[in-house]
């Protein structure tokens, strides 16, 4: 499996500090062979340990999160989540009043997308509209994973007290 976007950036993090995946892993508590594997792509990380790598590496744990598919927490504070058919989903910014609007236009473009109304990227090749499509699926199913994880964890917390 190729490196992901987190783990690309988990390395380049860890190798601008200095650290060895075994500095890393001694500063937060995980092994040496988690870090490998996140940097690898082999696994992916859970919020907490993302939140912890930042930690330990002492920087800001946004791009960390975002990389490894979560939303920031000023993300979620000062975003709404607008749902869409086909299950997409659109973050409009709190209170914003265009927010229906963006919704909307949105929504109709998903629309004649699937309805075969907008024509395919006609400067791509096949081969290249493939891959993009096939990254927009993979995206989707990111965000999806992400969203189901999030959910288990608030549930999880709620169910802690």
């Amino acid at each position: 499996m190729p490196p992901t976007e987190f783990g690309n950036l988990l390395r380049a993090l860890r190798a601008q500090r200095g650290l060895r995946l075994q500095d890393l892993a001694d500063k937060t508590g995980l092994t040496h062979v988690t870090v490998g594997d996140w940097e690898r792509g082999k696994r992916n990380p859970k919020r907490a340990n993302v939140e912890a790598i930042a930690a330990a590496l002492e920087v800001d744990p946004e791009p960390l999160l975002l990389a490894a598919g979560f939303v920031p927490t000023s993300a979620a504070r000062t975003e709404t989540r607008v749902e869409l058919p086909g299950g997409y989903a659109l973050q409009v910014p709190q209170g914003d009043p265009n927010a229906a609007l963006i919704a909307s236009i949105t929504e109709a473009a998903l629309r004649a997308i699937s309805a075969g109304q907008v024509e395919k990227m006609p400067d791509l090749t096949p081969e290249q509209q493939r891959e993009v499509e096939d990254g927009m699926r993979r995206a989707r199913r990111k965000r999806e994973a992400a969203a189901r994880e999030q959910a288990r964890e608030a549930e999880a917390e709620g169910s802690g007290d």
